[in-house]
């Protein structure tokens, strides 16, 4: 990320590029849903686009709008990453219908009470704080869709207030990935 706010474009495509292959020495396949990997193709496209590289950059968005192994999930971030490439491919009716359809999602999550689980620690979800930090985040990325950065910047704070080991939060607050 650094490489890329400070131009280096080709150490940044480097980094990328790394970051989509899966190490075959671990002997297992990748994530099942897809991982980064909306994410990695989007800033890959961006450090390509920075570099004059409009064809490179295109293909790019259009992995991160549909990347290999990833299901469409609405409510988690790779659904942002996803619509920012859809814009950038100038898709803006679905980008549009995506960012609402994302926002619904995180809304209905947030509007449902977390219950006390004491073995909760123990499972996908994480602590009710990993679980609220991680709403607040997605309400941020939504905040950031629709343009609302003040309340985008809230809601990273809040959420790296409560799950400080989540550090995309003060990244996503400071950085300009649009």
């Amino acid at each position: 990320m650094r490489r890329l706010a400070s131009n280096e474009s080709e150490k940044a495509i480097e980094d990328f590029q790394s970051a989509a292959t899966y190490p075959e020495n671990f002997e297992a396949a990748a994530p099942l849903g897809g991982g980064q990997n909306a994410k990695i193709f989007y800033l890959t496209g961006l450090a390509f686009e920075k570099a004059g590289d409009a064809d490179n950059a295109r293909l790019a968005y259009e992995r991160s709008v549909d990347p290999p192994n990833a299901p469409k999930t609405l409510g988690t971030e790779p659904t942002y990453y996803r619509v920012l490439a859809l814009r950038k491919l100038d898709r803006k009716d679905e980008a549009e219908k995506l960012t609402a359809d994302f926002a619904k999602v995180v809304a209905e999550r947030s509007s449902k009470t977390p219950t006390v689980d004491e073995f909760s620690k123990f499972g996908e979800e994480g602590p009710i704080a990993e679980q609220n930090a991680a709403t607040y985040f997605l309400q941020g990325l939504i905040a950031r869709l629709q343009g609302e950065q003040e309340q985008a910047e809230k809601a990273f704070d809040v959420a790296a207030k409560l799950n400080r080991n989540l550090i995309w939060a003060p990244i996503m607050r400071d950085s300009k990935l649009e």
